[in-house]
Formats: structure tokens, sequence, C-alpha cells
């Protein structure tokens, strides 16, 4: 005869080891790819490459098992600086975010593939997206340069698949 605490701590036991089951059969593997991805597009506004140099690209995927990461590389830092002069907003399925940053990506980073200093806006989050949500990224800039203001604005998107 056992006790009904004994009784109810192996009940529970059992329910929350069934419950795991499935999650660590089905778990991915810790260094799995991106599940889904979208190759973000400029839709609107000016393109930020800079002359001379290999075009930005954009994209948005979700990594397992719950990050959403969108980036924009290979902007020109004259006119999409990295600071508080330039506002980003994104978009990606039902998260987002408003006042991001750009950053500077160093022409000596081993990730840099442009051979110049550029700038690139890199968002992360934890969250799920879906295939067939949209991701979205604005980026908008204003600055005064030797007494003339500087406006620079571009709309990048993409459709998760």
């Amino acid at each position: 005869m056992t006790s009904r605490f004994f009784r109810k701590t192996i009940a529970v036991a059992v329910m929350v080891t069934s419950g795991l089951i499935p999650n660590l059969v089905l778990a991915p593997a810790t260094n799995a790819q991106a599940t889904l991805r979208a190759a973000l597009a400029l839709v609107a506004g000016e393109d930020p490459s800079i002359n001379g140099f290999p075009p930005a690209t954009g994209d948005a995927r979700l990594q397992l098992p719950d990050r959403v990461r969108l980036t924009i590389v290979g902007m020109d830092p004259a006119r999409f600086p990295a600071g508080p002069s330039c506002s980003a907003e994104v978009r990606v399925g039902a998260i987002g975010a408003k006042g991001l940053m750009l950053v500077v990506l160093p022409a000596a980073n081993i990730e840099n593939v442009f051979g110049a200093d550029v700038t690139m806006l890199d968002f992360r989050q934890i969250g799920i997206v879906h295939a067939g949500d949209t991701a979205q990224a604005r980026i908008r800039c204003e600055f005064v340069i030797a007494g003339v203001r500087q406006r620079h604005e571009t709309l990048w998107a993409g459709t998760l698949r």
C-alpha cells in the first residue's frame, strides 16, 4: 500500500515524461539550418548598394528551433550610415520591431564580400513564422551634410518558403 502523495507524484512524472517523448524523438538537430527562407528584393525607394561594388542583398529566415532573422547587407555607408541617423522597421510574419539602427560591417570582416566598409541591418528575435508569411524591411535615413539635408529610403520584401 502506497501513500496518495507517492501515487500522485508517479502520475505527474508519467504525464510529464510522456509529454516530452515526442519532443525528444522529433527534436531537430542543434546545428540545423534555416527551414524557411525568403530572398528579399528591393521593391521601393533607392538602391542602397555602393556604385561599382556587388549589389546589396537581403534575406529573412527561420532558424530552428525558434529564431527569426532578417538581414540586409552591402549598403552604402554614405547614404545609409550606421547609428541614429537611420531607423529601420522590420516585420516577418507577426513578428516585428521599429527603431532599429544599422551597423557597420568592416571590410576586414571575413563575412564582408564587398571589399569595402558597408552598413547592414541585422534583426534577430525569438518567434515562429510560417510558409507564406511576408518579410519586409523599411530603412529611412535623414541627416545634414554641409548644411544640406539628406533623405534616403529603401524598402525590401519577400515571402517565406
